[in-house]
């Protein structure tokens, strides 16, 4: 018996006693009752074991009748979108729920549904929770518990919603100064003084025949007309597609949350990877940080959205540096591309195996998140000045992004702000967007 009521007390499923010294004045009120019985002892004994069997019921028709949902309105977002959720309590009890604590284990910086509600019988309680995303990730909202009780504070119940989802936060899509990117050597349009056996869209000319060439390059044409074998050589023409290379080596990087060379270094790159393929080139993604990443040049929609969420989740490190992962990217990179390397390094370490991804066929182009350009960086602006230097002689272009930039969002509108709702000329109820 003993063992089945202890079992009965720890059911997680039945209202739990939140002041158990009840049951000992109870138990007190019993034993006077039987030995020395008096009117105090005998209502002290039938009101509390009422107000506890009462306090009891109560929590257990809460429990029965309580309902709770929770929804958000867009799936994801970006820095600086506003994310709205909508919250929905019912009460399908007949007695009023007079208090609730709703705990939420959100990990979205900045943003929780704890709150605590009340609502009578019979009711339902909606609200909204919105703000503004601060800073690009991967986030979790929920789970969730709710803790209720009845009025006089004897038990309490919990409701556990395990569900958790993912929601991304975006880093933000910018428009770009005009920069004018070198292009690599392979499938294009123009032509370079180079010449090469591969095949291309145009042919420039013939030569004789060599050992070793490709006997689909003979023209045979001229061949038969000389009665020797000739070749033709190749047009070896520019490339559009890119590589984006992001460095992410924590001991290059200043500033601190938006302000700083990490976040203009990420915006720099999502914004980049938008208008190369905006241009209908294929760009790949090749970043340090902590958790590096390769992601080939492709094209569509699809490949933009998936480097998209590798920005959102990149992270500095500082066992990665530079120079280390460029030796370690260079097989993968492949040749005759476009290369676009994004750091805030000014101390020029990597400037060799930039010059030896050159000689690879890469076209290469270096935009520099200026360090230089914040209070107690210690890099000063002869350093900046001083790369610079160094890769024009390298024949290297440099782009200088310098703290204050101001990037102007472009997938921004609607989901800035709350729709209003207005009546029409015919009488409907029209939903618009307004303006923060």
């Amino acid at each position: 018996m003993l063992t089945r009521w202890r079992v009965w007390l720890n059911d997680p499923d039945r209202p739990r006693l939140r002041m158990p010294f009840v049951l000992g004045i109870i138990a007190v009120a019993f034993v006077m009752q039987i030995f020395d019985p008096s009117p105090a002892s005998r209502m002290l004994l039938l009101g509390l074991s009422g107000l506890l069997w009462l306090s009891y019921r109560w929590t257990r028709s809460l429990q029965h009748g309580l309902s709770f949902s929770r929804g958000r309105r867009y799936g994801w977002a970006q820095v600086g979108d506003r994310v709205e959720e909508n919250f929905e309590l019912i009460n399908g009890s007949v007695l009023p729920l007079l208090w609730i604590e709703i705990e939420d284990e959100s990990t979205l910086p900045g943003y929780t549904a704890r709150r605590v509600e009340s609502t009578g019988g019979h009711s339902t309680k909606r609200w909204v929770l919105d703000m503004i995303c601060a800073r690009r990730g991967v986030y979790q909202l929920g789970p969730m518990r709710l803790r209720f009780g009845d009025p006089f504070g004897l038990f309490e119940a919990t409701r556990d919603y395990p569900t958790s989802e993912t929601f991304v936060v975006y880093p933000p899509v910018s428009r770009l100064p005009h920069i004018e990117l070198p292009r690599g050597a392979a499938a294009g349009v123009a032509q370079v003084r180079r010449r090469a056996l591969e095949r291309t869209t145009t042919a420039s000319s013939v030569r004789h025949y060599a050992p070793g060439d490709e006997l689909r390059a003979v023209h045979w044409p001229l061949s038969a007309k000389h009665d020797q074998l000739y070749v033709k050589e190749f047009d070896l023409e520019p490339s559009g597609n890119v590589w984006v290379i992001l460095d992410l080596d924590s001991r290059v990087h200043v500033g601190q949350g938006a302000d700083s060379t990490e976040e203009y270094a990420v915006i720099f790159a999502a914004s980049l990877v938008n208008a190369m393929l905006a241009e209908g080139r294929a760009v790949g993604l090749a970043c340090s940080g902590s958790a590096p990443t390769l992601i080939p040049p492709s094209r569509g929609s699809d490949h933009f959205w998936r480097i998209l969420r590798a920005l959102a989740v990149a992270n500095l490190a500082p066992d990665l540096p530079l120079a280390q992962f460029l030796g370690g990217a260079a097989s993968a990179l492949g040749r005759g591309l476009t290369l676009v390397l994004v750091t805030p390094a000014v101390q020029g370490d990597w400037l060799a195996r930039l010059v030896g991804l050159q000689r690879q066929g890469l076209a290469a182009q270096v935009v520099l998140i200026d360090p230089a350009t914040y209070a107690g960086s210690g890099v000063s602006e002869q350093a900046a000045m001083g790369l610079a230097g160094r890769l024009a002689e390298a024949g290297i272009a440099m782009t200088r992004i310098q703290r204050g930039y101001q990037f102007a969002p472009i997938f921004r509108g609607k989901r800035q702000g709350r729709q209003e709702y207005v009546i029409g000329a015919t009488g409907r109820l029209i939903a618009r967007p307004t303006e923060e």
